[in-house]
């Protein structure tokens, strides 16, 4: 029976050590985390030691960025809902008010899990560390490669519609006068008429420049749950593209019969090393992130739906500018929604992809009971933990379709009603 010994997750680096470039390989793969991270006051708590200074500075960022997102909820409900009397209007605030909740709730729910996501961070950084030869770093080097280019994709999507409609929209709306001749210059959030008189200067000229900050802060939110979702899954695929790899080389150039066995079971061995540690990251990546994925889930099939209003109601009024702005931020939810959707799906398929080439090795020439392992293989393979939303939903392409129906059911009740 093959003789396995499992290695922890937290080794001493300086033994095990096969990878002279592994620092660089790392730094690239969390190349844009960091950055976000960083942003967000977070990776301070994913860096090994955060003590002193560092975790004032944490705290400190923590808090601004927690201010800068209240900053355009908390006057926005109050006006919409002690203030504004018209339906329509309080519809067309709705979409704003619970972007904006939607994404303290993901930031507050990001801060609480710092600490498994630091075990993912953990986890992955060892791996790189344990790389066995050149053809094994590309492989997850490539794979590195896709979850920084989903990031890039979801940045430029979200960035572009979302500062679109907080710093350019308003000023191609331009001034209005009301009734009483008084010249009223738009802000995307009302209700700062509660505590200021947002019309002077240059109390107008700092709330816009505090709302589109607070809009980046928010989109930086967003996006770095769907670098998170990349980062960590695509560098799992890699791990399972090594462990079909090593399949594959099991009877490869063994020549000697006397070594055969022994080199059987270790290369077996690190299949099965290399397959555990694949599937414990990914019931890390969800226990990491199924809370902020539920949120994600429930808003943006709420937003989507209002966006899909949105559009049409600026379309039938020839607000082409309005048009452009609303249609870029539905496309970039939409994305967003659709890549999470396609990185459960792809994380499903590739651990169906080892079940798959454990059976169609030789598993006949394994010595003795060596090929019960593969059978272990083989039933852990078809029955790893997904993505989920809350443990209430995995995210797959069906899934994707589901969440898209449900927004235009949503989307024919608000038609049904405003009219």
């Amino acid at each position: 029976m093959i003789r396995c010994i499992y290695m922890s997750d937290n080794v001493d680096n300086s033994k095990a050590v096969k990878n002279v470039n592994y620092e660089n390989d790392i730094k690239q793969t969390f190349k844009y985390t960091r950055w976000f991270l960083l942003f967000l006051g977070i990776w301070t708590i994913i860096k090994k030691n955060y003590l002193g200074r560092s975790k004032i500075k944490y705290f400190s960022i923590i808090l601004c960025c927690t201010v800068m997102i209240v900053f355009t909820f908390i006057p926005a409900a109050l006006h919409t809902i002690f203030r504004e009397k018209n339906p329509l209007k309080k519809l067309n605030l709705m979409g704003p008010v619970s972007s904006s909740f939607a994404s303290f709730l993901k930031y507050i729910f990001i801060v609480f899990r710092a600490k498994d996501i630091k075990k993912c961070v953990e986890k992955i950084e060892n791996d790189w560390i344990r790389i066995e030869s050149e053809n094994e770093r590309e492989i997850m080097r490539r794979n590195a490669t896709i979850g920084r280019g989903i990031t890039i994709f979801c940045s430029l999507f979200l960035y572009t519609g979302g500062m679109s409609y907080h710093a350019i929209l308003p000023i191609l709306k331009g001034s209005k006068t009301n009734e009483f001749n008084v010249t009223i210059r738009p802000l995307v959030y009302p209700g700062y008429d509660i505590f200021v008189d947002p019309q002077t200067s240059p109390t107008y000229e700092i709330l816009f420049f505090l709302v589109c900050v607070s809009a980046f802060v928010r989109y930086t939110v967003t996006i770095t749950i769907c670098n998170l979702a990349a980062v960590f899954v695509s560098h799992v695929c890699g791990q399972i593209e090594i462990v079909v790899l090593r399949l594959n080389m099991i009877f490869h150039d063994i020549t000697d019969e006397r070594l055969r066995l022994k080199d059987i079971e270790n290369r077996l061995s690190l299949v099965i090393q290399c397959h555990a540690r694949g599937v414990r990251l990914s019931s890390s990546i969800d226990e990491a992130l199924s809370e902020v994925f539920l949120i994600e889930v429930v808003a943006a099939t709420g937003i989507i739906c209002l966006l899909e209003y949105y559009c049409m109601t600026v379309w039938s009024k020839s607000e082409i500018s309005a048009m452009i702005t609303y249609f870029i931020l539905l496309t970039s939810y939409v994305f967003n929604i659709f890549i999470l959707c396609y990185i459960g799906e792809l994380l499903k398929g590739q651990f169906q992809k080892i079940a798959r080439a454990a059976y169609m090795i030789e598993w006949h020439r394994l010595p003795g009971k060596n090929g019960l392992a593969i059978v272990l293989i083989m039933v852990m393979s078809n029955s790893s933990r997904q993505l989920s939303a809350g443990r209430m939903m995995n995210f797959s392409m069906s899934s994707f379709g589901v969440i898209m129906k449900t927004s235009v059911m949503y989307l024919n009740m608000l038609r049904a009603i405003a009219v």
